[in-house]
């Protein structure tokens, strides 16, 4: 942010909008596991947001780092939210609940391991590699998922 000359505050003035973004992003992603089903939308979610994160680690102005972050957000819902709950649901439909309930520890565990993996990352190579390399690693898992 400070390389860039922007505040931390019009980064985070950014959140409330991508929220929004987010939850119109898992209604389209509801209705497309309905049409394609999870694994179609787990790998196209995934790869998106493999790719927008080179946008995002390379942004060099505010608008092309609010239109990466929204579409961040946007995807992360289709692989991290709603294609993962359906799968979950329907692998196991006899304890429904308490697999669900394990597996929307999802979200906050990769947000536990992914904030200092992501620090430690810039640190060593600065923000524009250090996202290349969590794109790739996105892309690859969602490549993965094909099979």
């Amino acid at each position: 942010a400070q390389a860039h000359g922007w505040t931390y505050g019009t980064l985070l003035a950014l959140s409330t909008p991508a929220g929004w973004i987010g939850m119109i992003g898992i209604i389209f992603f509801s209705h497309l596991v309905d049409k394609k089903g999870s694994r179609y939308v787990i790998v196209f979610s995934m790869i998106a947001s493999g790719i927008v994160c080179f946008f995002y680690g390379f942004a060099t102005n505010i608008v092309m780092y609010a239109i990466a972050y929204f579409l961040l957000v946007l995807f992360t819902n289709g692989y991290g939210n709603v294609a993962t709950g359906s799968l979950t649901a329907s692998w196991f439909p006899r304890r429904r609940g308490y697999a669900l309930g394990w597996s929307s520890m999802g979200m906050p565990v990769a947000t536990a391991v992914y904030v200092p993996v992501l620090a430690i990352l810039i640190g060593g190579f600065g923000i524009g590699i250090a996202m290349s390399i969590i794109g790739s690693i996105i892309i690859l898992v969602g490549v993965i998922a094909i099979f």
